[in-house]
């Protein structure tokens, strides 16, 4: 048999009508869509029950999600860097050779 057949003979449930307009209600006038940055322009931290349960909620709930991935994957390259170790290595000996260049030209001063 099709499926036509097989629900021929089920109740039919129809919620009221009214029910129907008061849960659609409830939910479009859930919350605002929120901020997720602060003044100073750092993320907040939002959970996804933060964000309204309608299509302007999911696409600003994506979107703050893309934003906060973005700082993280900022912040793991600063840590993986394997360059930021060599260039913090050479910019202590740049240091260390100009801070001798200096004592041997004040040493140079003296004795001479």
């Amino acid at each position: 048999m099709s499926k036509k057949h097989k629900n021929k003979h089920k109740p039919n449930q129809e919620v009221p009508i009214k029910e129907a307009a008061e849960k659609s209600e409830t939910k479009k006038t859930l919350k605002p869509v929120p901020v997720w940055k602060d003044g100073d322009g750092n993320l907040l931290k939002l959970k996804r029950a933060d964000f309204p349960y309608n299509r302007n909620g999911i696409i600003a709930y994506c979107d703050y999600r893309i934003e906060y991935w973005k700082i993280k994957k900022q912040d793991m390259l600063k840590k993986v860097d394997p360059l930021d170790k060599v260039r913090r290595k050479r910019e202590k000996l740049i240091k260390a050779l100009e801070e001798v260049d200096a004592q041997l030209k004040t040493d140079e001063k003296t004795n001479s």
